[in-house]
């Protein structure tokens, strides 16, 4: 654990990161970029139906417009990325890790940040210092 906790102060990114970024880009029939936003917004729309009812029709139509486009492939990746993902949330929960942006380390390890637009992720224990440096 140790370990683990001195590559996370240093801003390393999780295994996990890169294991679901490894398996984003298994699939290949369209742009890695736009593979990753829509990992995020199916699951994001499976976490949202789940407790909120709101508005769940639509949300429901947009998760089978994404699935449809990926198939029975695409989405079972797409779910056990959101399986690896919980449980890296779920590990900071429970103190076996620390907590960070789970979500930044993965678009870091996608590899679509863009020097040119100046897009990159800022590890959170420097976000986190630099919020206690202005309060």
């Amino acid at each position: 654990m140790a370990a683990t906790a001195e590559k996370e102060l240093l801003g390393l990114r999780s295994r996990a990161s890169d294991e679901i970024a490894k398996r984003l880009r298994s699939i290949h029939d369209r742009d890695y970029y736009s593979v990753l936003g829509d990992f995020f917004e199916a699951s994001a729309i499976s976490v949202k139906n789940a407790v909120d009812l709101n508005d769940r029709e639509v949300y429901e139509k947009r998760f089978a417009d994404i699935a449809k486009s990926y198939g029975d492939k695409g989405m079972k990746i797409f779910a056990e990325c959101l399986s690896l993902f919980a449980g890296e949330i779920n590990d900071a929960i429970h103190g076996n890790a620390m907590f960070r942006d789970f979500a930044g380390e993965l678009y870091m390890a996608s590899g679509t940040n863009s020097k040119g637009l100046g897009q990159f992720f800022t590890p959170y224990h420097v976000s986190r210092m630099m919020a206690e440096c202005n309060l």
